[in-house]
């Protein structure tokens, strides 16, 4: 688990770029999108959305970003978006979710944490011809999921939570290209985000480790990302998209009784920061301007003290 399973952000299309290559007097018939995977939505734009994750945890990455394989922990994860444009500049999404875990003939499922988000647009995407769109996320995340008390012989597949209220502040800059005119665009995002978690009562085994008898408060680190993406039409329909994504976590400290394992050594619960880079290509076809389908995969390129994993993921996606 960790700080990966707090940005599935799945989400779409010509945010608060400009046309900025074509003469005025040109009509430009602006393409169809439904991406990037981890870019959000237009605020002001109102949309439902089914997505699907199915992702396997194949291993771990040591403090030398050294990988090590380990028993696959798959997890399949249906997402619904739904969000609402309050105005022409601002929008609120709610996205409850359900977090079915398999591992060694072990599985569970249950609801997982339930983020929310409130998107502000500070700069309009058609104000400036050569500035781009500036957008203000604010994102919380309520602890809806299972996180404590957790059965050994489940193998953490009954963890689907992480018991902390998250605070997360993005900043995202984008800008669309045209080029050629009526036929290709390309549209650019960065986004800068830090995220804030709160303390955590613990007991027993639980998401972050511990054992018999633990009892305590953890403190999850607090994180920093950076999100760079890009989304290719090559026609109306097709596009190509994609986002590189690193996040920087500080350490997990932890205060209490630790506890001991079934050997009678102690728990583990406290953990240093940790690095994870990773990448989403995908293929977005659009029926028309409020209908897109996105197909894609999600995986990690390097790490250190953090799981690697490999993510399916499709979406469908419709704008009202």
């Amino acid at each position: 688990m960790g700080i990966r399973f707090l940005k599935k952000k799945v989400f779409l299309f010509l945010t608060f770029g400009v046309l900025s290559a074509a003469p005025p007097q040109q009509e430009i018939l602006a393409p169809w999108l439904t991406g990037p995977l981890l870019q959000g939505i237009p605020a002001g734009a109102s949309t439902v959305s089914l997505y699907f994750f199915a992702t396997a945890n194949t291993g771990f990455y040591n403090e030398k970003w050294h990988f090590s394989k380990q028993p696959i922990f798959y997890s399949i994860n249906p997402e619904l978006f739904a969000v609402f444009g309050l105005n022409s500049w601002m929008g609120f999404q709610i996205i409850p979710q359900l977090v079915w875990n398999i591992t060694q003939n072990q599985s569970s499922i249950n609801f997982g944490d339930l983020p929310t988000e409130l998107d502000i647009q500070l700069v309009d995407k058609c104000r400036f011809v050569y500035f781009p769109g500036v957008k203000l996320s604010l994102l919380e995340t309520f602890p809806t999921g299972i996180y404590q008390d957790l059965k050994p012989s489940k193998l953490g597949t009954d963890a689907t939570g992480l018991g902390t209220f998250i605070t997360e502040i993005d900043l995202t800059f984008n800008k669309t290209w045209l080029i050629k005119p009526q036929e290709h665009f390309l549209n650019t995002f960065i986004t800068l985000g830090y995220g804030l978690n709160t303390p955590v009562d613990v007991r027993g085994f639980n998401v972050y480790g511990g054992g018999y008898g633990t009892e305590g408060t953890v403190r999850p680190g607090n994180y920093f990302l950076i999100i760079f993406s890009f989304e290719y039409s090559f026609n109306k329909q097709w596009a190509f998209t994609m986002d590189t994504e690193y996040i920087y976590t500080n350490k997990i400290r932890f205060s209490g009784d630790v506890g001991v394992l079934a050997s009678g050594e102690p728990a583990v619960i406290a953990f240093p920061s940790a690095e994870q880079i990773s990448f989403t290509p995908a293929i977005e076809y659009n029926f028309n301007d409020s209908l897109g389908l996105l197909a894609g995969v999600w995986f990690t390129a390097w790490g250190r003290n953090t799981t690697a994993f490999i993510s399916g993921s499709f979406n469908l996606n419709y704008f009202y």
